[in-house]
């Protein structure tokens, strides 16, 4: 077998991008790996031109892709599939408004939430009282010297930044 090409040439470390390889030569019930990962789930068209898998979970930033036949063929990407953390998001805030003296436990949801992760109310530090997964943190917030919306921040090791706003 071949692999000419792969699309998307990225995805997130969590896996289930449904990657495109097209080449020649590709037999059915072929494996496809990331590295050495086992792709999810293999679709190969009937005539062995192309490949659907699905990216397993992936804690490397990046893997080339090899295409194992049943007969014991192999072929291995030139260039490699890039696995990235996806940027944190926030669904909702409960409750979503507290007084201006702070004091307010807040549950923040949403999704990519890492551990390390900071929560800021325009700036100014969050309590942190727990990171519960990776799509719910409570902390408290802090006092303001003005009432109205604040800016609240979740900010990732990695650099990745979310906002959006709390009364």
């Amino acid at each position: 077998p071949t692999i000419q090409s792969f699309s998307p040439t990225q995805g997130e470390i969590t896996g289930n991008t449904l990657v495109e390889i097209t080449g020649n030569n590709f037999q059915a019930a072929a494996l496809v790996f990331f590295n050495n990962t086992q792709a999810l789930a293999v679709s190969v068209n009937d005539v062995g031109t192309k490949i659907d898998a699905l990216s397993p979970p992936h804690s490397n930033a990046s893997a080339v892709i090899k295409v194992l036949n049943p007969d014991g063929q192999q072929a291995v990407s030139s260039s490699e599939f890039q696995f990235f953390t996806p940027a944190p998001s926030i669904s909702g805030i409960i409750p979503n408004e507290g007084p201006k003296a702070g004091g307010t436990v807040v549950f923040i949801n949403g999704t990519g939430f890492q551990n390390e992760t900071r929560v800021t109310t325009n700036n100014k530090l969050c309590q942190l009282l727990s990171i519960n997964s990776s799509s719910s943190i409570t902390c408290t917030t802090p006092g303001s010297s003005s009432i109205g919306a604040k800016t609240v921040t979740i900010a990732n090791p990695d650099g990745q930044t979310t906002t959006t706003t709390f009364t």
